[in-house]
């Protein structure tokens, strides 16, 4: 079965312009605190992919098995803009519920995938090129995806390229850490330091990584992202 065959048998109207579910701020809460390992390694090598895409209006997205964002790295304007606007903190993309796109359709494939234009299930969509590539533990399981997305013109023919590396060293650093091996400098020459702790959350301790996930989500959730944590 195909994705757009997936699509029409949840039931989703390809003509349809629904905002995608999301979280409740408790639940997100819940995703990062058992992703905290994941967002912190995979933060510094975002932001390098972002770097490489600044102002072309592309983001840079994290999402956890399910589909759901847990990081988005973009523009300043990028929640004001119709084609990025439903990448935020907490937004559900998989395939029942965003139709056809490189999330939800990784999630069903566990490989790389690109979806541009009118390949996409939903026509709300059409304006975009979504390239992601998925991510996986040591032990081989699935852990979530590495996501670019922005105007399907622009950055296209690199896209798939740019999350298929960006992946790779996401997932070397992870087995780095695992392994307690010291981390090769390579992959856009970043490397990873050591975390700090906070324990200002619910009584748990999160990376000052996990920490800004939380305060640039608030704003999504109607709550003050510098008070809430």
């Amino acid at each position: 079965m195909n994705s757009w065959e997936r699509c029409d048998k949840a039931g989703l109207k390809s003509h349809g312009k629904r905002n995608p579910p999301q979280l409740a701020l408790s639940e997100f809460e819940l995703m990062v605190n058992n992703h905290c390992r994941l967002i912190t390694i995979a933060r510094p090598f975002m932001k390098s992919l972002y770097r490489m895409v600044a102002g072309s209006g592309f983001v840079v997205v994290l999402a956890d098995e399910r589909g759901y964002i847990m990081e988005v790295l973009g523009d300043a304007d990028m929640l004001q803009k119709p084609l990025t606007k439903h990448f935020h903190h907490g937004a559900a993309w998989e395939e029942k519920v965003a139709g056809t796109n490189a999330i939800g359709t990784v999630l069903v494939l566990q490989q790389p995938f690109q979806v541009t234009g009118p390949e996409h299930y939903c026509q709300m969509h059409h304006g975009l090129t979504c390239a992601a590539a998925p991510i996986f533990a040591t032990d081989g399981s699935f852990l979530g995806v590495i996501d670019l997305s922005g105007h399907n013109v622009a950055k296209e023919q690199l896209a798939l390229a740019m999350v298929e590396v960006t992946a790779k060293a996401i997932m070397t650093q992870l087995s780095a850490q695992r392994t307690h091996e010291i981390p090769q400098k390579k992959y856009f020459g970043l490397f990873h330091d050591k975390p700090l702790l906070d324990k200002s959350l619910t009584g748990r301790s999160f990376s000052t990584e996990c920490i800004f996930a939380f305060k640039a989500a608030g704003p999504n959730f109607g709550v003050d992202g510098e008070k809430c944590c």
